[in-house]
């Protein structure tokens, strides 16, 4: 399975791939701007995105709209460290499968993983 993590920062980008340490089925693709996730999304066609809602340039809900409208497909995940019902009921009606407070657990990741399949 293919997991593109969109993520301003370089730690929290690491912190999520070191949950799959252990997990040598998932191949995970790191990119910190749009521009790159679409690139990125277009070339390796991810299952799972996982964007960061609080980025720099615009909010991971922003992205996520952008990234259907340019015909990225796969199931998309919110990465926050806000996790205020606002923000889960505009990811839920957005369409996305889950909200991931961060900073990232094992048992987050277990739990959306055991979710996808």
């Amino acid at each position: 399975m293919k997991i593109l993590i969109m993520d301003d920062s370089a730690t929290a980008r690491a912190l999520f791939k070191a949950c799959f340490r252990n997990k040598p089925d998932y191949e995970i693709i790191e990119v910190k701007h749009i521009d790159e996730a679409l690139e990125k999304a277009k070339m390796n066609q991810p299952d799972l995105i996982v964007l960061d809602y609080n980025m720099p340039e615009l909010t991971g809900s922003e992205a996520a709209q952008i990234m259907k409208k340019n015909g990225v497909k796969g199931q998309f995940v919110l990465l926050t460290a806000n996790t205020q019902q606002s923000v889960v009921d505009e990811a839920k009606a957005l369409g996305f499968l889950d909200v991931i407070e961060k900073p990232v657990s094992l048992e987050s990741i277990d739990s959306l993983l055991a979710r996808l399949k």
